[in-house]
């Protein structure tokens, strides 16, 4: 799940009916991506089909292997309820490729709209017409609490070789029944979710970066101090690439949503002095408060001044976040609320409601 800081009103059950038919369209300005591309002699995308407000153009799935090779490594698998629309897609761009056979399955966390898609997948692979027989499909996921029991366990630093073997440490965890023919490393980047993984594709010295950058836009996350550790490692990712590549060509990012950056490290750090920007939004917004508090969903009106409620209303949880970091900064302290009422959203209850942000 990702948007332009617009999400978690989603889970709320007394969102209004034709908010949330509103947050089924994916927002307006956002560049056209076909349904399969070759964006390198390495990395071919497949949209998901699942476009919306959430999700943008659609989840971004990806083949990854050797240009020749007759197997590929697919990251992502979109969601179930768009399966119908993506598995002719993926099967499609096999044919193209001339692949024969998926060597793994890599899922980048647990949000439905990256994992939901795996068991038609799965499916669509061993019944799929081809004169060589799908093989087995090992799916990598960083393990997370109500996972499929057969997902295998990924940690940070794990890598996937290119004879198929999953290596932690030198040692050998798992085992492909094709060679995958690329070697992806993992690298752990929470922050959007605990379980979110990046993979450094060696080949390329490119990353995908999952939920954590996105092409377009800006992701939500549930621990903002993880999510900046997250941002400071990949920059760092990011500019060993730069260095290591032989072309002198900036390091590519390929996001789960949102077009390919060619320049990763920059698109990162632009990250970072967005979100450091946010924080001193805050702060600036309580200091024009009387006593310098205010709640959080006043806040966000400030803040998002002239944007249209829905996207305040989805705000307000990312704003909750850097609320809750900049308190475990010692630069604002959060207060239980005095009562409901006055501090309630229009037309939508959420944590915002609760609680009176004072500056230190």
């Amino acid at each position: 799940v990702t948007s332009v800081e617009n999400v978690n009103a989603r889970r709320l059950p007394s969102t209004p009916r034709m908010f949330m038919r509103g947050m089924n369209a994916p927002p307006r300005g956002l560049s056209a991506i076909p349904d399969i591309t070759r964006l390198s002699p390495f990395v071919t995308r497949i949209l998901g089909k699942n476009p919306s407000a959430f999700t943008l153009q659609g989840t971004n799935t990806y083949l990854v292997g050797a240009p020749n090779a007759k197997a590929r490594v697919l990251i992502d698998t979109g969601d179930a309820f768009s399966s119908a629309a993506y598995t002719p897609l993926l099967l499609k761009a096999m044919r193209e490729l001339n692949v024969s056979n998926i060597a793994a399955i890599i899922l980048t966390h647990h949000h439905a709209d990256h994992v939901g898609g795996v068991h038609a997948v799965l499916k669509a692979l061993s019944q799929k017409d081809s004169s060589a027989k799908q093989e087995p499909v090992p799916v990598f996921k960083m393990k997370f609490p109500g996972d499929d029991a057969t997902f295998v366990d990924v940690n940070d630093g794990d890598i996937l070789h290119t004879d198929g073997t999953l290596k932690r440490n030198g040692t050998t965890v798992a085992q492909c029944s094709v060679n995958p023919n690329v070697t992806l490393r993992f690298l752990h980047t929470p922050g959007h979710t605990e379980d979110h993984i990046s993979l450094l594709l060696e080949e390329e010295q490119s990353i995908f970066t999952g939920d954590c950058v996105l092409g377009e836009s800006t992701p939500v996350f549930s621990n903002l101090p993880a999510y900046m550790r997250s941002l400071e490692r990949l920059c760092d990712e990011f500019d060993e690439c730069n260095r290591r590549r032989a072309n002198g060509t900036p390091a590519t990012l390929y996001p789960s949503h949102g077009k390919a950056i060619d320049d990763g490290a920059a698109h990162v750090r632009r990250y970072i002095v967005h979100r450091n920007q946010r924080d001193e939004d805050v702060l600036k917004a309580l200091d024009t408060c009387p006593n310098r508090k205010s709640t959080p969903w006043n806040l966000t009106s400030l803040i998002y001044q002239g944007l249209p409620l829905p996207v305040r209303l989805g705000a307000v949880g990312v704003l909750l976040q850097h609320i809750k970091k900049l308190e475990g900064e010692g630069k604002v302290r959060i207060h239980p609320a005095r009562g409901i009422a006055s501090y309630v959203a229009p037309e939508v209850v959420t944590n915002a409601a609760l609680v009176e942000v004072e500056r230190l």
